[in-house]
């Protein structure tokens, strides 16, 4: 397999186009964006918005924060930036944003640093089920949290997803600790 280091724009995008009803749900936070009203925005409200289920929710949550579209504390939206324009995507600061939020995890940090110690670069990761498992003799990390991480890893540009399953590392992990 080609190795390709994509801009974060693209990224984005290929990480998207499995949403249909995206630009719906978008311009829906904007429209409460502008009218100062994001305290209305929960999980709740945009599965009902979308017709996904939480899990694809939040997916879509940490893929808008990790690009910099939206702020999220406490499981709260904060504040959305951009309007969502993906012409204003910067490579540097996805990295930040994906940086941050896993070194402020103990359980992605050991995700991390446990791929980094044993996935070459250019390597298919084992499956979540499998990884999980190798992950549970280090720290006790639920599925979800686990998705969340390789998600965010894939925002950064470190994995790329094929065919949906299939996760490559794309660049060395230990970017994330200097």
């Amino acid at each position: 397999m080609e190795i390709e280091d994509k801009p974060a724009v693209l990224r984005f995008f290929e990480l998207t186009n499995n949403f249909a009803g995206l630009d719906h749900v978008i311009e829906s936070i904007n429209r409460l964006d502008a009218k100062n009203r994001l305290d209305e925005l929960s999980e709740n409200y945009l599965q009902v918005l979308s017709g996904w289920g939480r899990a694809k929710v939040r997916e879509v949550n940490i893929i808008l924060e990790c690009f910099g579209f939206m702020l999220i504390e406490r499981g709260k939206v904060t504040s959305v930036n951009k309007f969502f324009n993906s012409n204003k995507i910067d490579d540097d600061e996805v990295f930040k944003i994906v940086k941050k939020h896993i070194l402020a995890d103990d359980k992605a940090i050991a995700v991390v640093k446990r791929l980094s110690n044993s996935i070459k670069v250019g390597s298919k990761l084992p499956g979540e089920r499998s990884l999980k498992k190798e992950l549970s003799n280090d720290t006790d990390i639920g599925r979800e949290k686990l998705r969340e991480t390789l998600l965010r890893l894939e925002c950064g540009g470190f994995l790329l997803r094929k065919n949906q399953a299939r996760r490559v590392l794309l660049k060395p992990l230990d970017e994330l600790f200097r």
